[in-house]
């Protein structure tokens, strides 16, 4: 199978790639902060949600990318629950919608692409050594792209793909229908282990360090006719 980004798909991941990264870190701080929170008891519920659209952009930052490619909008929604097991581990879940969209002033005039993902975590606590309070946690992630189909692509003034006023096209040898120029989706998999430390330096004034190692597999799929 051939692995292929290309300058449309590239730009659109990490549109939302990097949209999707700082809601999750904004996430994972906020499960860090409900952990050792003092009000704590068996559980908690949690909800995020992460909005942008072109017309928040006030400092005008889409003009000054060299793409073609500008963005129009993203969103982030996060769904968490956790639940105290026993007295010093937590188990939490964790689900991710999140979904982004770039325009351009060519073809392809619109792309857009979505991200679901799930998140399972165990946490221990360790212990107290030195003041610091000490925590362990597991966590597997899983994020899945959906296909995302580009039906043709317009370059230094040609057409290519499936549209009406197409350069270069191309048809199924059997049914004789339009293919698309490309179509793309991705998976990621990822282990983390993650070693807390928390400080109480004040009454509900916490200083939180933390060393993480992860593994993770990516795995992008690209298919277009332009490689059979």
């Amino acid at each position: 199978m051939d692995r292929l980004i290309s300058p449309p798909l590239a730009f659109l991941l990490l549109v939302l790639g990097a949209f999707s990264s700082l809601s999750s870190l904004a996430d994972v701080r906020t499960f860090q902060q409900t952990f050792y929170a003092p009000d704590y008891d068996q559980g908690f519920l949690l909800l995020d949600y992460h909005y942008f659209d072109e017309s928040l952009d006030v400092l005008d930052y889409s003009s000054k990318l060299s793409s073609t490619f500008k963005p129009e909008s993203a969103t982030s929604t996060y769904f968490g629950l956790g639940y105290r097991f026993f007295e010093k581990g937590l188990i939490s879940y964790q689900r991710e919608r999140s979904k982004g969209k770039i325009t351009r002033d060519r073809e392809p005039y619109q792309l857009e692409s979505k991200v679901d993902g799930d998140r399972l975590g165990i946490r221990w606590q360790i212990g107290s050594r030195l003041n610091v309070d000490w925590s362990l946690e597991l966590a597997y992630f899983k994020r899945e792209q959906p296909e995302v189909a580009i039906k043709c692509y317009e370059f230094q003034g040609s057409v290519f793909g499936a549209c009406s006023d197409s350069t270069l096209s191309f048809a199924d040898p059997i049914t004789d229908a339009p293919l698309p120029l490309l179509e793309s989706d991705a998976q990621q998999s990822t282990w983390a282990a993650t070693l807390f430390a928390n400080h109480e330096l004040f009454d509900r004034l916490n200083v939180t360090h933390h060393v993480l190692i992860k593994q993770s597999d990516l795995e992008i799929n690209t298919r277009s006719p332009l490689f059979d």
